[in-house]
């Protein structure tokens, strides 16, 4: 990774895909990025995951990066078993998604191609397990509901 190459090639890999930030949160996120790398995991999401599996379009926004193209959100404490997540998006768009656990296993990974703004994916959990949903995309995103519902298992 970059951060081997020195100060200056990490604050360039982190502004090319954070946007523009401040130097303090340029220097936050490497150091996140590099106890990602010691601990081969993602550090806790300081962001509630809502009981009912419906996220708000404000809790939603707290789970992006400024320049909007990127989201990271916690899908919580799951059971072994299939789910869906549905999305409400605004605008339409090319979107690449993954469910990835916390040691970055991909559990999914689908191109979406976004044209009413709705839009879902459905992944199994193998065991379980704390997953993450991941959305990038080229133009900025924004998703305005996230809905996660588990599947009747067929039998």
């Amino acid at each position: 990774m970059t951060f081997d190459l020195g100060a200056d090639a990490a604050t360039g890999h982190v502004r090319r895909y954070a946007g523009a930030i401040s130097d303090a949160s340029v220097r936050e996120l490497i150091a996140l990025l590099e106890r990602m790398k010691k601990e081969c995991a993602y550090p806790p999401v300081d962001a509630p995951v809502p009981l009912d599996g419906d996220w708000s379009s404000g809790l939603l926004g707290r789970l992006c990066i400024p320049s909007r193209r990127s989201y990271l959100v916690p899908l919580g404490r799951l059971e072994p078993g299939t789910y869906r997540v549905q999305m409400q998006l605004d605008g339409a768009q090319h979107v690449h998604a993954e469910v990835v656990t916390r040691t970055f296993e991909i559990l999914l990974e689908e191109p979406l191609v976004i044209e009413n703004g709705a839009s879902g994916v459905s992944f199994r959990a193998p065991a379980q397990i704390e997953p993450f949903l991941r959305l990038q995309a080229q133009d900025p995103l924004r998703v305005d509901r996230l809905r996660l519902k588990r599947e009747k298992d067929r039998r």
